[in-house]
């Protein structure tokens, strides 16, 4: 069978269909098909652009309304005021015709700076009109107030009202001159050399810059730069405190010198002696004394708690004995004086009682210790 014969709607050109539904033979694009669907044509329809009445065939856009001879600006300037051209404004502050440059609220020319618009926004607009204020003075009134300089008493163009200073002064000098009413920098004496400098940064500086922070320190807590002379509580020598105002003792001794001074009150000679006339042997219990060894024979001063009094050089063991025997010798004189009161004995029979008990103790060293 042979295929159906039909005739194309663009070019009414006998085809054959390879479908049923085809309308267009092959000849057109796919575009003119397009268009004779939308516009009954498969012609470019031919537009007039509204800005220059231009005949041109839109590109790609059937809606496109300028042609291509014109600028996004221009068209976007058509749409907005009906017109390409860049439309001609009055600045409010001059009364000058210009051409805003990109923005179409644009009020002032570019003869102004941005300090005269912002004055020309906050204060004019308070008293006058933009309009009747431009056309009355014709923008004389924009010049910069005239003031006087409160240092130096120069005349200049204040950029704002409550502008003081004019622009040839640092803003030190500003700051001088409020706190202190002059912006010269103010001179001091030192403290502790009595010489004339100028602050730094600090206005309250008391001192010059040729101390260190020790002498400066001394001055503040001693009164005086120098290193104050101190003597030596041990061997009377005179010295200067390395750290601490506080030192006692001078560097010629040692650590346990110093501390047996402050515990008992002896020196080292004073030491020497009572360990040479005990032959470096216990007061007590006679074992040679070890110096500088952490052992029961190492020597320990023995002192009266109560009174303080330095009584000899003993060993760790007798050393911590002699406490122990104190403290038993008070308690067993306070028994005794109970026993007599309760069972109403002599203190002759209160001392038997407790004479097994005083043998075991080092009674040699109770004072006042009776006859066993």
């Amino acid at each position: 069978m042979s295929k159906p014969t039909k005739t194309c709607e663009i070019c009414a050109k006998q085809f054959e269909p390879y479908r049923s539904s085809q309308r267009y033979c092959g000849d057109h694009t796919k575009a003119a098909r397009e268009r004779f669907r939308e516009y009954g044509s498969a012609d470019k329809p031919t537009k007039t652009c509204p800005i220059c009445s231009k005949q041109f065939e839109p590109a790609s856009a059937y809606n496109q309304r300028f042609c291509s001879d014109h600028t996004v600006a221009e068209k976007k300037r058509f749409v907005a005021y009906g017109s390409a051209d860049k439309p001609k404004k009055t600045c409010e502050i001059c009364a000058k015709q210009f051409e805003p440059a990109n923005a179409y609220n644009q009020r002032f020319c570019g003869d102004h700076t941005v300090v005269e618009k912002q004055r020309f926004r906050e204060r004019i607009c308070r008293t006058f009109s933009f309009c009747s204020a431009a056309s009355a003075t014709g923008g004389a009134w924009m010049s910069k107030p005239t003031k006087t300089c409160e240092i130096c008493a120069k005349q200049f163009g204040a950029s704002r009202g409550d502008q003081r200073f004019c622009g040839a002064h640092t803003v030190a000098e500003k700051h001088r001159f409020r706190e202190y009413g002059s912006a010269d920098k103010p001179t001091k004496t030192c403290e502790i050399c009595a010489k004339q400098f100028e602050p730094a940064v600090a206005y309250n500086q008391r001192f010059c810059g040729d101390h260190t922070k020790a002498e400066k320190r001394r001055f503040v807590a001693y009164g005086s730069a120098d290193k104050p002379k101190k003597t030596c509580e041990i061997c009377a020598k005179q010295f200067e405190p390395a750290n601490a105002y506080n030192q006692r003792f001078c560097s010629d001794h040692t650590v346990a010198e110093k501390e047996r001074f402050r515990k008992y009150g002896i020196t080292q000679v004073d030491y020497d002696r009572m360990l040479a006339s005990q032959n470096g042997r216990c007061a007590a219990c006679n074992v040679v004394l070890v110096k500088h060894a952490h052992t029961n024979e190492s020597p320990h001063v023995d002192h009266d708690h109560e009174h303080g009094h330095v009584r000899g050089i003993l060993c760790q063991r007798c050393n911590v004995a002699a406490r122990s025997t104190e403290l038993a010798y008070e308690k067993h004189l306070a028994l005794a004086a109970y026993f007599m009161q309760v069972y109403g004995v002599s203190k002759e029979d209160s001392r038997q009682i407790f004479l097994d008990v005083e043998a075991r103790l080092y009674a040699r060293w109770w004072p006042g210790k009776p006859d066993s």
